[in-house]
C-alpha cells in the first residue's frame, strides 16, 4: 500500500499540476509541526487506513490581520517541497509526433465575467497558458494539445462567476490518438464529479472538411455545436443570459446512495446495488453485465491492445495452474489411477484457459 500524499499551494499564477501530481509529497504525521506551502499552511488531523483529514488555512497578504500565536506558528513551520520548482510549464514535455488538438470556441452571452478556476488532464495540456477570463459579450479561445505521441488529449476544465462566485461553465473533453473524440459542457451548477463526467461524455460526430457541422446539443445553462472533428477538433459553446447558480445543499445527488451488504446462503456476502428510491434489487448475487462492462471497455485502441495482453497473461497464468493442481487432487482422492485422469483433465483444462485468455 502506498503512502498518503497531499499538497497545497494557494494564489495568482498557475502551475504544471500533472507534475505537481508526480511530486506530491507524504503527509506527515498527525498533530505535529505546522507545514507551510506557498500560500497556505497545512496541517494532518488524522490519518487513517481509508480516511485522512488535513486542515488547510489559505493565508491573506496583510500579515497583521493574523494573531500573534499564529503568526509565531508559521514562522516556525517547516516548508513543503517544492512540487514544480516553482515553474509554470505548458509546453510539450515531450516531442510530440502526432498532435491532437482540442479548440473550444466560447461565446459568454450571461451578465457577467468568468475567471479560470482549475483544470485536470488525463493527457495533454493547454497550448500555450491558460485563458484567464472569459468576457461577456464576447467569444474566447480556447486552446488544448497533446503532449505525449501515443494518447491524444483528455481532460476537464471549468471557470467560475467572477462576482458571484456561485456559478460555473465546465467542460469535459477528449480527442485521442485512436478512437472516438468526445465532449460535453454545463453552465450554472457544476456536475457532481468532472471525472466521471469525462468517462462517459458523449461521442462527437464526423464533421468538417466538406461534411455538414453538427447539430445544437443543449446542456445546462448552454449549447454547443461541433465545428470539425478529424485530427483537431473544434466546438462553439454558447452560455445562455439566465444561470442557475450552485445549490451546496444538492450534492452530493440523492440518486447517489452507498452499496449495501446482503448475507447469502453459503456464508459469504455480496454486493446490492441500491435503486433510486433505496430499495436493494432481488438479485443480490447478480452481476451487472452492462456495467462491467463500462468499466472494462477500453479508450481507444492502445488502451485495448494493453487489456487484452494483460487478459492473455491472466489465461496462461490460469492454464498453468490446472495443469499442475487438477493431477495432484486426482492423485489424493484415486490414488496412481486418480493422478493420471487428473492429469488428462489438467491438460484440457489448461489449453482452454490459456486460449479463453
Amino acid at each position: 500500500a502506498s503512502a498518503c500524499c497531499f499538497a497545497a499551494r494557494a494564489g495568482p499564477g498557475q502551475s504544471d499540476w500533472q507534475r505537481c501530481w508526480e511530486k506530491m509529497p507524504e503527509l506527515p504525521r498527525p498533530h505535529t509541526d505546522l507545514w507551510r506551502g506557498e500560500g497556505c499552511t497545512l496541517q494532518t488531523m488524522s490519518l487513517e487506513s481509508e480516511q485522512a483529514t488535513v486542515r488547510v488555512v489559505i493565508l491573506p497578504t496583510d500579515r497583521t490581520k493574523l494573531s500573534d500565536d499564529f503568526l509565531a506558528k508559521i514562522d516556525k513551520a517547516k516548508k513543503c517541497p517544492p512540487l514544480d520548482g516553482g515553474a509554470a510549464i505548458f509546453a510539450h514535455s515531450e516531442p510530440v509526433l502526432v498532435e491532437r488538438n482540442v479548440i473550444i470556441e466560447v461565446e459568454n452571452g450571461s451578465a457577467q465575467p468568468f475567471i479560470f478556476d482549475g483544470d485536470w488532464y488525463q493527457v495533454g495540456c493547454w497550448l500555450r497558458k491558460p485563458v484567464e477570463r472569459l468576457p461577456p459579450g464576447e467569444v474566447t479561445r480556447l486552446e488544448f494539445t497533446s503532449n505525449s505521441s501515443f494518447y491524444g488529449t483528455s481532460g476537464v476544465c471549468w471557470y467560475v462567476s467572477e462576482r458571484t462566485l456561485d456559478r460555473y461553465i465546465s467542460m469535459v473533453f477528449s480527442n485521442p490518438t485512436s478512437g472516438t473524440s468526445t465532449f460535453n459542457a454545463w453552465a450554472g451548477p457544476p456536475p457532481a464529479e468532472l471525472s466521471h463526467e469525462l468517462d462517459v461524455a458523449p461521442a462527437l460526430p464526423l464533421c468538417g472538411q466538406g461534411r455538414q457541422k453538427g447539430q445544437h446539443v443543449k446542456g445546462p445553462g448552454c449549447q454547443w455545436r461541433c465545428l470539425e472533428s478529424q485530427a483537431n477538433i473544434r466546438l462553439r459553446l454558447r452560455i445562455v443570459a439566465d444561470l442557475a447558480p450552485l445549490d451546496l445543499s444538492a450534492y452530493p445527488p440523492k440518486g447517489e446512495r452507498p452499496t449495501a451488504e446482503v448475507e447469502v446462503a453459503s456464508g459469504e456476502t455480496a454486493l446490492a446495488l441500491r435503486g433510486p428510491a433505496g430499495d436493494v434489487q432481488e438479485d443480490a448475487s447478480g452481476v451487472d453485465i452492462d456495467g462491467l462492462l463500462a468499466q472494462t471497455r477500453p479508450r481507444d485502441a492502445l488502451d485495448g491492445m494493453t487489456s487484452g495482453l494483460k487478459a492473455a497473461g491472466a489465461g496462461i497464468l490460469a492454464g498453468g495452474a490446472a495443469l499442475v493442481t487438477m493431477p495432484l487432487a486426482g492423485a489424493k482422492e484415486d490414488g496412481v489411477t486418480g493422478f493420471f485422469t487428473g492429469l488428462v483433465e489438467g491438460a484440457v483444462g489448461a489449453v482452454g484457459l490459456t486460449v479463453g485468455g
